[in-house]
């Protein structure tokens, strides 16, 4: 069991959970989980599965690596697509989500500053008239 764990990038296929084909996207969805000595990196699974199952390594998308605190057992939840194409058209890359993420706040912090710009002045305008009505009154 050792030797085996040494051979294969320090993980063994324990149990596979799910392998199901998605035809309408092209892909396969597998769940499975694996033994390792410690918790593995998203690369070093993509290189355990593409050798284990035959698959070009830029077409694996591992979805989550899901381990229990002093176990040796690992959820591996990841997609085999058909090809490039395919996986394009479904997965985000970086890129585009960075580019989302950062319109969207931009566009909001510029509007709420200057709603913030024209309520700060009005209630300074106020105090300063309470102000000098309070004094008055006293009299």
């Amino acid at each position: 069991m050792n030797t085996q764990l040494k051979q294969n990038n320090k993980m063994k296929i324990s149990n596979i959970l799910e392998e199901k084909e998605n035809k309408l996207l092209n892909r396969k969805e597998i769940k499975i989980v694996v033994e390792s000595e410690k918790a593995p990196s998203e690369k070093e699974v993509i290189d355990f599965i593409s050798n284990e199952k035959k698959a070009d390594k830029e077409l694996i998308k591992v979805d989550r690596i899901k381990g229990k605190f002093g176990r040796r057992t690992f959820l591996l939840e990841l997609k085999i697509y058909n090809s490039k194409e395919n996986m394009d058209k479904v997965e985000r890359t970086e890129k585009q989500e960075t580019t989302k993420k950062e319109e969207k706040p931009v566009e909001q912090n510029t509007q709420e500053s200057t709603q913030t710009e024209k309520t700060e002045e009005k209630p300074e305008e106020n105090k300063e008239e309470v102000k000098e009505e309070k004094p008055e009154e006293n009299k």
